[in-house]
């Protein structure tokens, strides 16, 4: 489940500049998952050197994290996690983060996909 950076300008973005490092900020630590009826035995969970993707039917892949940006934004961070797959091929993983009373992520690709904590 790799993921195409769309290309094109982010809008609504302040005046700061990209932080980018290997540390996987708290916020974004955890089990995501959507009711989305395409996704719904699918996930995804960041953890602090590790991105593992649910590839349906209980199966997952992990992955190791190579760096993590994050763009602050009005409203939502843009970030974009960098990992390596078996064969030590580079890939992005793109989203939206919105914090909030239920904390949001929306692919950059998928953003009329709701990604929530699994409660």
């Amino acid at each position: 489940m790799l993921l195409a950076l769309l290309a094109g300008p982010v809008l609504g973005q302040v005046g700061c500049s990209p932080v980018q490092s290997a540390y996987v900020p708290a916020e974004i630590v955890d089990i995501w998952e959507t009711d989305n009826e395409k996704y719904i035995d699918r996930f995804f969970t960041i953890r602090g050197t590790t991105i593992t993707f649910g590839t349906g039917e209980e199966t997952a892949e992990t992955y190791i994290i190579t760096s993590v940006e994050r763009v602050p934004l009005v409203g939502d961070s843009l970030y974009t996690i960098e990992f390596t797959d078996s064969e030590q091929e580079p890939h992005e993983f793109p989203f939206f983060f919105r914090r909030g009373e239920v904390d949001q992520i929306r692919l950059l690709n998928q953003r009329h996909i709701v990604w929530v904590r699994r409660r």
